[in-house]
């Protein structure tokens, strides 16, 4: 038999090979007589004096001292701490588990890495710690004061350029009044994370030296490790229970970055602006917690932000009152366990650039790069540093937001200093472009705040977002452009679930091109209570539809009524129909309209419709004409097709917005508000050809020739191999010019939308082809007819091989007369949109829908202009063709 110790007999007894306790270290020491103190009143004594795992984060009684000559607390002396204040101070310092520094920054994983472990190592930038939320549960009184402002936020707004005239909800107005007295909160209703700062960990992530001294302000050596910005002076003592690690300064876990914004002192403007956004939520857990000490409290509220993205990862889009908001930021930044989706909640945290309230005050004053939401909306007060605040709060939330967004990034470690040129504003362009070196970019940023959730750079200038800067801004700010403006921003938060997005065009993003040359016409709110809509002018009884905006509603606040029109005699009824628009109608043609309304300027001049001419092709195809655009508001005028058809339709430019690149420094191109909304033609290709049937149209010879005589198809042999009907149908449909479709009458069966461009020769010349001995239908069916009587003739003389024969010999030729015809049909529809315009063009090769049987390639024309006014096209053979343009024939060309 053998006799043995067992040091492993917990928790009474201790490895004899391990030093003493955390507690009995520092008891031991006499130096630390502070951290002992809260151990003890906080019960911890046994805890921390026997084995376990902890982690344990101390300061000496020196550093106490600092502390209490100056902390945000205001207290004086241990005796003056609370009992709350004494749980943050250790709890926030402690970890249950016990770590090596250099083992800190390791995650476990799932799967086994090339060393063998199943640790992802040198990724975590925070760990969690014993702290409880309830621990920051405070009372916060009606009236209290911060800096000057009231600690619960405060809105002034109006009402008067809100949508509907109302005025923001004041979430927080009555818990300001005396009566309540103030109320319990916490600022979020997560548990703050530590943010340490570990070499292995900053290598990887590549966060340099140099970003560290400027995050930090200080300069770290390759070895040390910092906990937010409290150096570990002596790294790893080990004891029988875990690992003591101490700490050059007294830390208090900071704020999230929306409370360090609010209380730096540095950015109350700007933390003014992201309380807007705020709401006190009730929090039963925190309440009956809370409860339980504090049994007379009878709710405890929690302070957060409307947002996309907040607690547990889910959008926070409802206010307390469970209304819907149409507003709302990137991410909470309250949050205090915001994460980077991308990377999750202990490897990565948040960072937002926020200008100092100098910073502010000069942009929004003195002709700076925010002054015309002044202009637009700061109409109560006078616009000067004094009023800033009340003229701020003026501004819509729809609006504000977009500043704060783009200022608001979701990856602190690819933020960085270092990496300033990939850190990208709301139009995915460099933010910091105008920083020549990282050495001028850090000259930007004021100081740095280590919060808990992440770190805000204040900045000494504010970064205008694409969205102030692009041509869609006029529609953000435009009181009378409000059913554009939802067109525009509708599918925004749908990035991630386009399928659910109501347009599903996400304009807006494509607006925020800033790269691109935009002309973007927005017509006002009444001009779009006259839309002549295109699908229903197909139909029996014709409809124009009248668009309205309500701002009651957040999900679908862009309605249509209908009124009975009349083509003929272009009479509207004064009354609404009883049919019933739905939304998806609704959302479908505001898409089309705003496709009809960009026109999309490629050329390196970017003159957009300044360059001269008058035709051009917006972003959906349509042809849009655009008259003395350099008349400005006093004459400039647009016609899409539908407004070319019917004379005094036109729309008239109301305002101009320069929001171009070259003006401004940045942006992309100009904005033009109208009086009626640009509607493309009705007519089809077919209806312009058939010139209301007139038989002395000028267009009647090509027209004939297109209108595929079907029995000629049938007797040519072309559907002989099919026995199908329906297969048969289909066959003879590939062989047809003009076939049956959605649109008013019949459509070019060849083309899909718009951009192409018919070239119709005149009757004389259509008629020398014919002498010339180009097929024509009925010469083709006469052959037929003649070879089928010949057939007739000698059906009871020839034999089956002869009758197979003669018939295969005819219908070959019927066939070869067919192609020929069809093909020089086809030559003269062209693939793009080319007009008869002001400027000279250059000789150019396009596409037509005749194809090259030995090649299988479409044969091209060339089209050029010499001087402009005039088209010239250029066939295979050589032969130069001149469309007609002399006076009196504008109604023969750029007809659409």
């Amino acid at each position: 038999m053998y006799s043995c110790s067992d040091d492993y007999d917990l928790p009474d007894k201790t490895p004899g090979w391990l030093g003493s306790s955390i507690y009995a270290y520092l008891k031991d020491k006499g130096n630390y007589t502070n951290t002992v103190k809260l151990i003890e009143d906080l019960d911890y004594t046994e805890v921390l004096a026997k084995t376990g795992s902890k982690t344990l984060f101390v300061a000496d009684d020196d550093a106490y001292a600092r502390f209490f000559q100056s902390n945000p607390w205001g207290v004086r002396s241990y005796e003056e701490l609370t009992q709350s204040q004494k749980r943050l101070l250790l709890n926030s310092s402690m970890f249950d588990n016990a770590y090596l520094l250099e083992m800190m920054p390791n995650l476990s994983s799932s799967s086994m890495g090339s060393d063998g472990t199943y640790l992802d190592r040198n990724r975590c930038l925070r760990q969690p710690t014993s702290v409880a939320v309830s621990d920051y549960i405070g009372f916060v009184k009606w009236d209290s004061l911060y800096n000057g402002q009231t600690v619960l936020p405060k809105t002034e707004n109006l009402g008067r350029n809100n949508a509907g005239g109302r005025a923001d909800k004041d979430y927080w107005a009555r818990f300001r009044e005396q009566s309540k007295g103030g109320i319990y909160m916490v600022s979020d209703g997560t548990a703050p994370l530590m943010v340490h700062w570990i070499a292995g960990q900053l290598g990887e992530q590549k966060i340099t030296n140099d970003d560290f001294a400027k995050i930090v302000g200080k300069e770290r050596q390759p070895n040390d490790a910092y906990v937010f910005g409290s150096k570990v002076i002596e790294q790893d003592i080990t004891c029988q229970n875990g690992y003591i690690d101490v700490l050059d300064n007294v830390f208090i876990t900071p704020e999230n970055m929306a409370e360090m914004i609010r209380t730096n002192g540095r950015t109350t403007l700007f933390s003014h602006m992201l309380d807007r956004f705020s709401a006190p939520y009730y929090n039963g857990s925190l309440t009956r917690q809370y409860q339980q000490l504090n049994p007379a409290v009878d709710s405890v509220f929690e302070k957060r932000y409307l947002s996309a993205r907040s607690q547990g990862g889910s959008a926070l889009e409802r206010d307390p009152s469970n209304n819907r908001v149409s507003y709302y930021l990137t991410y909470d930044p309250g949050w205090t366990t915001y994460y980077n989706a991308s990377h999750g909640v202990q490897v990565d945290m948040g960072a937002m650039f926020v200008p100092s309230d100098d910073a502010i005050r000069k942009y929004f004053l003195d002709g700076g790069g925010g002054q015309f939401l002044m202009d637009a909306y700061a109409t109560e007060k006078p616009v000067t540093a004094e009023n800033l605040m009340f003229n701020l709060d003026q501004v819509p939330l729809e609006v504000i937001q977009a500043l704060i967004n783009n200022l608001m990034k979701a990856s602190f470690i690819e933020t960085v200093p270092s990496k300033y040129l990939t850190i990208m504003n709301d139009a995915r362009d460099p933010m910091f472009s105008n920083a020549a070196t990282v050495e001028e970019y850090k000259a930007k940023i004021d100081t740095c705040l280590i919060a808990n959730n992440g770190v805000v750079y204040v900045m000494n200038e504010v970064y205008t977002p694409a969205k102030y800067a692009s041509v869609s801004a006029p529609a953000l700010v435009g009181d009378s452009l409000r059913i554009f403006n939802w067109a525009i921003t509708a599918d925004d938060k749908y990035i991630t679930n386009p399928n659910s997005a109501p347009l599903n065009s996400f304009i807006s993003t494509y607006l925020l091109a800033m790269s691109t040359n935009f002309s973007f016409f927005i017509p006002t709110d009444n001009a779009l209570q006259t839309y002549y809509d295109p699908v229903y002018m197909s139909h029996t009884q014709p409809y124009v539809l009248a668009f309205r905006y309500d701002s009651r509603s957040t999900s679908n606040p862009v309605t249509a009524r209908a009124k009975k029109y009349d083509p003929l005699t272009g009479e509207i009824d004064s009354v609404y129909a009883s049919v019933t628009i739905s939304s998806t109608i609704v959302n479908n043609r505001l898409k089309d309209m705003l496709d009809a309304h960009i026109i999309v300027d490629s050329t390196a001049a970017k003159l957009g419709v300044y360059d001269g001419n008058e035709y051009y092709i917006s972003k959906g195809g349509a042809p849009v004409k655009v008259s003395r655009p350099n008349d400005g508001i006093n004459g400039m005028t647009v016609y899409g097709g539908w407004q070319l058809n019917h004379p005094g339709q036109e729309c008239h430019v109301k305002e101009i917005f320069d929001k171009s690149e070259k003006t401004n420094g940045y942006g992309n191109g100009m904005t033009y508000v109208i009086d009626r909304p640009i509607q493309s033609t009705v007519k089809s290709v077919y209806s312009i050809m058939n010139d209301d049937e007139n038989e002395d149209s000028p267009y009647r010879e090509f027209f004939e020739l297109c209108n595929v005589d079907a029995d000629v198809i049938d007797n040519s042999g072309f559907l002989d191999e099919y026995t199908n009907i329906k297969e048969k149908d289909n066959a003879r449909n590939r062989y047809m010019v003009f076939v049956s479709g959605k649109c008013m009458d019949q459509n070019v069966r060849f083309f899909n939308t718009y951009r192409y461009t018919v070239y119709i020769p005149t009757n004389e010349s259509v008629r020398e082809a014919i002498n010339n001995g180009l097929p024509t239908w009925t010469k083709i069916s006469e052959y037929i007819a003649g070879k089928q009587e010949v057939l007739k003739a000698h059906e009871n003389e020839w034999s089956d091989e002869e009758v197979a024969a003669f018939t295969d010999d005819y219908k070959q030729k019927a066939q070869a007369m067919v192609t020929c015809l069809l093909n020089f049909v086809k030559y003269h529809f062209q693939d793009n949109s080319v007009f008869v315009d002001n400027n000279p063009i250059e000789t150019t090769a396009y596409e037509t829908a005749c194809i090259n049987n030995v090649t299988n390639r479409y044969i091209t024309l060339e089209v050029s202009s010499a001087n402009g006014k005039s088209l010239d096209v250029k066939d295979k053979d050589g032969n130069t063709r001149h469309v007609i343009t002399e006076e009196g024939q504008e109604r023969n060309y750029n007809m659409l």
